[in-house]
């Protein structure tokens, strides 16, 4: 679900990139799952977003308070980015996208025009009362959540599925166990409607009480399971098996799953199952509402959010503003920046260190992003003695610049502390392992190997995996 926005540093809801341009900025739209991907307590670098969600995401994935840069709704803040040749500043301000509890679009703007990101959204009437729906915005690039971007995909708005989901509720019997899907954080609002109209405690787990009084909610709430019966699950815990299990446990059940998820796609799940009652409740706008959204906001071009089927941005080419984009220079120190990558071993630092002194059985998933400095390293020991298993599991130190084992070929490399040095290192071993058979001791080959390539590589000079595979293929057949 996030994205980096070309020819600029932002980068929205994007946690798990291999490659990242060096000193991005991080925005967090909200804390579903499906945008916090690859965002964990080892995370170092400042995120901004608002303060619920900070909130949020310091509870679930326990990312450190001291990098949260909090943003109030409808409040400019200036983000500053700091580059080789000078400062750059770029302003953001957020705006309530009435999704669920924090969630919030990025109005971007600097040297690129303006660009608003909406993240997920859903129209809400103070919404429509928005500069920016009142046309007092110019936007260059429109960011849509494009879920729903689909004739097929019209569904009533969160007022009318509402009451169908308390009539659902109100004519259950009243022996009868009810079961409400929603997700950890969202569908609150529609929770406590049902709470105060059908006078009944909600039951919910530990660990969504906890999310709820960060959220500072109404006292509808109840952990006592055997108290009421309504009781709030996740969207996921509804299917055919779980409720066929609570069947087998109570003589009646009546399971409510609020969600527009199956929307255009004809024939419904559950059709076959009496007890399970879908209601076209949404946190994300309807193909009408966004084209409205579209028509309001006259952007002069569109662009999805969210990957998936429903990507034909055609549908709003009659609602924007065909006047010629904003045309911009990219500032000196941005260039910089964006010519400067991040390596996956670079953003893996931290996890790299700390399994030097183990073996390296297989590779493991990372669980977050680490960024750091440090990029440079020693030859491995002499190997030739040692087994296969040990060759291959053998973990690479890591070298500090005063480091006196580094050979005259090597100097080079230490001067220019080129940042992908780690990674190519590696990739010469893998590319070479052959030569451990011919030659006996493949570690001065593959050093000298990487060496040869930096000390050919001008100072600033770029480099790609083109020109490094090239290398690689001529080394070898040398």
């Amino acid at each position: 679900a996030g994205l980096r926005i070309p020819n600029t540093p932002i980068v929205v809801d994007y946690w798990t990139a291999k490659d990242l341009p060096a000193n991005s900025i991080f925005f967090l739209t909200h804390v579903h799952a499906d945008h916090l991907n690859g965002l964990s307590s080892s995370w170092s670098r400042p995120i901004h977003c608002t303060p619920l969600t900070s909130k949020l995401v310091q509870l679930r994935r326990h990312v450190r308070q001291s990098l949260l840069v909090e943003l109030e709704y409808d409040q400019p803040a200036i983000v500053y980015v700091d580059g080789h040749g000078g400062r750059v500043s770029i302003t953001v301000t957020a705006i309530d996208a009435y999704h669920c509890p924090g969630s919030a679009m990025f109005l971007f703007e600097g040297y690129f025009g303006t660009i608003l990101h909406t993240g997920d959204f859903r129209l809400h009437p103070l919404l429509l009362q928005h500069d920016l729906m009142l046309g007092r915005k110019s936007i260059d690039v429109l960011y849509i959540d494009n879920t729903y971007c689909h004739p097929s995909c019209e569904f009533p708005s969160r007022e009318e599925a509402g009451k169908k989901a308390i009539q659902v509720i109100q004519s259950a019997p009243q022996d009868s166990e009810v079961f409400i899907g929603v997700p950890q954080v969202g569908k609150e609002e529609l929770l406590i409607r049902i709470a105060r109209v059908c006078h009944t405690w909600l039951s919910v787990s530990p660990d969504r009480m906890e999310t709820l009084q960060v959220l500072q909610l109404p006292d509808v709430f109840t952990t006592d399971y055997e108290g009421t019966r309504v009781h709030v699950v996740l969207t996921n815990q509804i299917t055919s098996r779980q409720v066929n299990h609570w069947l087998n446990k109570y003589s009646r059940v009546t399971v409510v799953k609020p969600t527009c998820r199956h929307c255009g796609v004809g024939s419904l799940p559950f059709d076959a199952h009496p007890s399970i009652q879908l209601i076209p409740y949404s946190d994300h706008c309807s193909f009408s509402e966004l084209k409205y959204f579209v028509k309001q906001i006259h952007p002069r071009c569109v662009k999805p959010s969210v990957s998936s089927c429903h990507s034909n941005m055609d549908y709003f080419d009659d609602l924007l503003d065909h006047s010629p984009m904003t045309k911009y220079t990219i500032p000196q120190p941005i260039k910089t920046l964006l010519a400067c990558h991040m390596t996956s071993h670079e953003l893996l630092g931290k996890r790299l260190r700390k399994q030097q002194s183990l073996p390296l059985l297989r590779k493991r998933r990372s669980l977050g992003v680490e960024f750091t400095n440090n990029c440079q390293l020693r030859p491995p020991a002499d190997q030739s003695n040692q087994s296969n298993d040990e060759k291959e599991n053998q973990p690479l130190p890591l070298l500090t610049a005063e480091d006196g084992n580094l050979n005259q070929s090597c100097d080079p490399v230490t001067k220019k502390s080129h940042p992908l040095v780690k990674v190519y290192y590696q990739l010469s071993c893998k590319h070479l392992a052959h030569r451990t058979s011919e030659r006996g001791n493949t570690s001065h080959d593959v050093w000298t190997m990487t060496c040869d390539y930096f000390n050919s590589i001008q100072p600033h000079q770029s480099t790609t995996a083109d020109d490094w595979s090239e290398f690689v293929f001529n080394y070898k057949h040398k």
